[in-house]
């Protein structure tokens, strides 16, 4: 939990912990109890936090992150890294989050790369890739063509027909 600006109700403890009075209704019975917490450094931020002190801290990793996405971590920092690349839909993608055309978790098509490499600039938003020996996954800067959307559906279109058996 991040460390609140109102800390009028907080004491400070002899042992370091933090402790807030909070007021509990449970079954009928009302009653007062301490919530007691650690003042700790986020671990990949640095941002300081408080986390909260259970009777099952002997898990070190308890109280390392300030936040869930801290704990993840992004890029080569989150526990199922693999590399930067990964397959989807027989288009090979691999983490560039600076590049222009990244999707919005920071992967681009790697035939996106190679043809941007090829042109010398990012592509637009009206213009697609197409290989054009059919293989998603061949990435060969020959193989790779920059045409409009609507010529590249209008060529798969075309395409279709005639492989079409009459």
């Amino acid at each position: 939990m991040r460390i609140p600006k109102d800390m009028t109700d907080w004491i400070i403890r002899d042992n370091g912990l933090w402790a807030k009075r909070q007021h509990c209704k449970s079954r009928g019975y009302e009653y007062d109890s301490w919530r007691l917490y650690y003042h700790r450094k986020c671990k990949r931020c640095g941002d300081p936090f408080l986390a909260e002190k259970s009777s099952s801290d002997k898990n070190e990793k308890f109280g390392c992150f300030c936040s869930r996405s801290c704990a993840a971590g992004k890029g080569e920092s989150h526990s199922r890294w693999r590399g930067g690349k990964q397959s989807y839909g027989g288009y090979v993608y691999i983490w560039e989050p600076s590049h222009p055309n990244a999707n919005k978790r920071g992967y681009v098509a790697e035939h996106v790369l190679v043809i941007s490499k090829k042109i010398g600039r990012p592509l637009i938003d009206k213009e697609q890739v197409h290989h054009i020996n059919g293989v998603k996954n061949d990435n060969d800067p020959d193989n790779l063509v920059v045409m409009t959307i609507n010529k590249h559906r209008s060529l798969h279109e075309r395409i279709k027909r005639e492989n079409k058996p009459s």
